[in-house]
């Protein structure tokens, strides 16, 4: 709580441990020799083949000295200094808490990190990616245990097989106590997320009350857009997080998901919301001119579906253009995100929410609702 307004962190990552595979896969899946490359990698290898670009990139080692290079993220000065304590403790879910404290966040609902590639190829056997989203989700479980009322998890799901999709979707929900399905946006078999394939998902979505959390992610092995394009870390992370997520919302409101689906909510996760504006008012004038229409099958203006609370989209706290969202698209769509410990806000932590009590074009009552009330709606937490 801070300025006795109570915070919801709504997309902050785990740092998920090495052995994670090794620990919680299941005996009959192991001889895939699934494995991460190091603590706090980003990487997944499945029969020593690598499930996204980033490699041994993405490891972070335990100790450094002058004679220990520093690799991935722990390269960053910035970010060995702002994590130095989550880092000697491995990121546990007790430093985890600790951090929590220390930004001033009452709630906060966990993403993954090795999850953003782990299962996204379409080489992988269905079975082994419904195993491996077996595992994580007990592992997400029991890293939340230790405060399950501030620390909710999001559930990882075999898209390859939507049957077992479905299957692992209501475990998480009914026994594990998973509160979203975390969702890339990129095509799975060919398949984009509105694809009629995925309708028996979306049904169980509605059912159970999970909301969908289309969540992008650069260096995936999966199409995106603008691929081949961009050849450097600058032009990726750039693109693929705004263009994916405005794909994915095109996608699910074109093909009419929202209206087959009248209870299911979908929220678009660390993309930024600037773009949105933009993209609701280009769909909406395409949606309104019958020259374009053709092939639009949902039954709403594309802007609808926000404005309806169907879709929500996440903002860091020190985006100029969150003012403008509330006049343009309204106020009960968005929620804060930290992107905890990734590199998007680090420089800010553990001041990371502070840009919304800084600015003064956003009114009190906007700020309670982008910090509490819109993701207590999204997420149907309990009061």
């Amino acid at each position: 709580m801070r300025n006795d307004l109570k915070i919801i962190d709504c997309d902050r990552h785990v740092m998920e441990p090495a052995d994670i595979w090794d620990k919680y896969l299941e005996p009959a899946y192991r001889h895939h020799n699934v494995k991460m490359p190091g603590w706090y990698s980003f990487g997944t290898t499945i029969d020593s083949v690598p499930s996204s670009r980033v490699g041994t990139a993405g490891i972070v080692p335990i100790e450094t000295s002058p004679a220990t290079p520093h690799v991935g993220m722990d390269r960053y000065p910035m970010w060995r200094s702002k994590f130095k304590e989550s880092i000697y403790r491995r990121f546990d879910n007790v430093a985890y808490v600790n951090d929590l404290d220390r930004e001033d966040v009452d709630m906060a609902v966990l993403f993954t990190s090795i999850g953003l590639y782990a299962t996204y190829r379409d080489d992988i056997d269905p079975g082994l990616a419904a195993a491996m989203a077996r595992a994580y989700n007990n592992w997400l479980h029991d890293y939340c245990s230790l405060d399950p009322a501030r620390m909710k998890g999001v559930c990882l799901l075999p898209f390859h097989d939507v049957k077992m999709a479905q299957q692992e979707l209501r475990r998480a929900a009914t026994e594990l106590g998973m509160v979203g399905i975390f969702w890339r946006p990129n095509p799975v078999l060919g398949r984009r997320v509105s694809d009629g394939a995925y309708d028996p998902l979306f049904a169980t979505c509605e059912e159970l009350g999970m909301p969908m959390c289309s969540h992008e992610g650069q260096q995936e092995l999966l199409p995106y857009f603008a691929r081949g394009r961009n050849n450097n870390q600058f032009t990726r992370h750039a693109t693929c997080h705004p263009m994916e997520q405005m794909g994915s919302f095109l996608a699910l409101a074109s093909d009419g998901v929202f209206d087959r689906f009248p209870k299911f909510r979908v929220a678009f996760l660390e993309s930024g919301s600037g773009w949105l504006p933009y993209w609701l008012e280009r769909l909406d004038v395409m949606h309104d001119n019958p020259i374009f229409r053709d092939g639009y099958k949902g039954k709403e203006r594309p802007s609808e579906y926000f404005r309806m609370g169907r879709c929500y989209i996440s903002c860091e706290s020190r985006e100029e253009t969150i003012p403008l969202l509330s006049r343009l698209v309204g106020e009960d769509c968005l929620m804060w995100a930290s992107d905890y410990p990734h590199p998007d806000d680090m420089e800010h932590f553990p001041n990371t929410v502070g840009g919304l009590f800084d600015n003064q074009r956003i009114s009190e009552e906007f700020r309670r609702k982008i910090l509490w009330d819109n993701p207590m709606r999204f997420y149907q937490f309990e009061a």
